[in-house]
């Protein structure tokens, strides 16, 4: 049996039943976080909560201060549950709005779920480079919404297929304009003319924490990457709240991986203490 818990409550997963009429899973009314974490503490939690914060505004749903709290809370009986003590962990979070209907919103009350298992390492940049190409069809738009997590994604399921297909281990994906503005799960950093570089969430990527921590710190700037220009990128690096990868190869042309490990590796510790 796998614990979890429910809108406060501890359950696990195989106790749990999806409402048919569920709104998440008719038409993905929803929104989730991803994270890791140890000794009790998730990194880069102010910048999930900013962003589902941000999301649930955005689509209605009635967040009340206290629930960072409950979710703090939640996730502590979690770990004592599951036995995880002090050691890495990862975990999900993904909330819903409560109700059926059809499309128009019901009303702002949601549930949530939250998950946890534990993990070698909390955050890292992975010893192996990957091979990296491009999605050929435009899946991104950039919108209000674009830059949250939702619990609809299509477009991803559709491009992860393509590129095990390829055997390449991620792939960028591009708007109607043929813009970079993420990879797989993902956000991408760039190096071109010495500069590290990130695309404007206009080209329709998620607003990552790992990408607010580099911003805000000014390791990086947002720019536009033109799939015209890959031709031209020095370096890249592939980065989430589970970890950093360096791009070995793009579009079977090799990269600096030495100057992306060199980057990542100036940063890397400042995220893990944030």
């Amino acid at each position: 049996m796998t614990a979890c818990v429910v809108d406060g409550r501890l359950s696990t997963l195989e106790a749990e039943r999806v409402d048919l009429g569920n709104r998440s899973f008719r038409y993905g009314d929803g929104l989730f976080e991803t994270f890791v974490g140890a000794g009790g503490r998730v990194m880069l939690w102010a910048e999930h909560m900013a962003r589902l914060s941000g999301g649930m505004a955005l689509l209605g749903l009635d967040a009340a201060p206290a629930l960072e709290g409950e979710l703090l809370a939640g996730l502590s009986r979690l770990h004592a549950a599951l036995g995880l003590g002090g050691g890495p962990f990862g975990g999900r979070l993904m909330v819903w709005r409560r109700g059926g209907g059809r499309y128009a919103p019901p009303g702002g009350s949601f549930s949530w779920l939250l998950e946890s298992w534990s993990k070698a390492e909390a955050f890292g940049l992975s010893v192996e480079a990957v091979r990296v190409g491009l999605f050929p069809e435009a899946v991104l738009v950039g919108n209000g919404l674009s830059r949250y997590k939702r619990n609809s994604a299509l477009p991803y399921v559709w491009a992860s297929g393509w590129c095990g297909s390829e055997g390449l281990d991620d792939c960028l994906l591009q708007d109607a304009l043929g813009r970079v503005g993420e990879a797989l799960s993902s956000n991408v950093f760039w190096r071109s003319e010495g500069r590290w570089h990130v695309p404007g969430l206009e080209a329709g990527g998620v607003a990552g924490s790992v990408r607010a921590h580099v911003l805000g710190r000014g390791l990086a700037r947002e720019a536009t990457l033109p799939c015209a220009d890959l031709e031209s990128v020095e370096a890249m690096v592939l980065a989430n709240a589970n970890g950093v990868r360096v791009v070995g190869r793009l579009l079977g042309r090799s990269l600096d991986e030495a100057a992306g490990r060199s980057w990542v590796e100036g940063w890397l510790a400042g995220a893990l203490l944030s």
